[in-house]
């Protein structure tokens, strides 16, 4: 047997834990390497490369930070990772080493927004995750939601809609074969389904059958109720569930 190797690239990738997740997954079948990542929040992508690349030791003596600085200014950062800030450049300079060094070592894209579709199709991406913000869905936040068009943090969804547009127009056979997207399962609440049916129709349009539902963390050993929509996109699916008369559930085609 032929070891299977899938090739990941992570946007919204806060600290990395589906990228954790799937490595947690790998067996004898197949590997999970890490092409690339998209991720703004300063804090997070030096936790996200101390966690999978392992903490390094910096000698700052050894860095010229003009030149880091110089770097790190071409690209687009936040602080709180709600929006842009260019005073990122005023951290102390260990913290800016280690962004530097996260930058290059996790090959990350800072701004969704600026990520091409060329840019995964030189990547050859077989899977592709795409948990974007859950404020504006949240019970807890304010419900803007995630219309076209609405400019909200939970409306970025719609960037990744241009990407798989972009890749599409240079060659359909460049789209990932897998998309996986987790967020807060009020995504399925009336108040947002309309526009989340939007998506799915435009997944559906591009070649794709999505499976959706909810999960819940005390279904799987975590003394916590944590529901979460979670929603799998297949390339060209000709798999058993779109011929069988049953409805199945989200844990069944995954763990079945």
């Amino acid at each position: 047997d032929i070891m299977r190797e899938i090739k990941l690239f992570e946007a919204f990738a806060g600290i990395g834990s589906q990228r954790k997740a799937l490595h947690n997954l790998e067996d004898k079948d197949f590997k999970v390497k890490t092409v690339g990542i998209s991720e703004w929040d300063i804090d997070a992508v030096i936790s996200y490369d101390a966690i999978h690349n392992g903490l390094k030791s910096i000698s700052i003596e050894k860095y010229d930070m003009k030149e880091i600085k110089n770097f790190l200014s071409e690209f687009t950062y936040s602080l709180d990772s709600k929006k842009e800030s260019k005073a990122f450049l005023r951290q102390k300079d260990e913290k800016l080493i280690r962004l530097y060094e996260a930058h290059k070592r996790c090959n990350n894209y800072p701004d969704i927004r600026k990520l091409k579709g060329e840019d995964l199709v030189k990547l050859d991406v077989d899977l592709f995750t795409y948990s974007f913000p859950c404020q504006d869905l949240s019970l807890a936040g304010k419900g803007a939601g995630m219309k076209k068009g609405d400019q909200t943090r939970s409306g970025l969804l719609w960037e990744v809609e241009r990407i798989m547009d972009e890749i599409n127009q240079i060659n359909s056979k460049n789209l990932p074969k897998y998309l996986l997207m987790e967020n807060v399962d009020s995504i399925l609440s009336s108040k947002y389904i309309n526009d989340y049916n939007l998506w799915k129709k435009k997944l559906k349009e591009l070649g794709y059958i999505t499976f959706d539902g909810i999960l819940d963390a005390r279904d799987f050993g975590v003394p916590q109720r944590r529901c979460r929509c979670y929603a799998i996109s297949i390339k060209n699916y000709n798999g058993k569930y779109l011929n069988d008369s049953k409805n199945y559930s989200l844990k069944e085609i995954i763990f079945k």
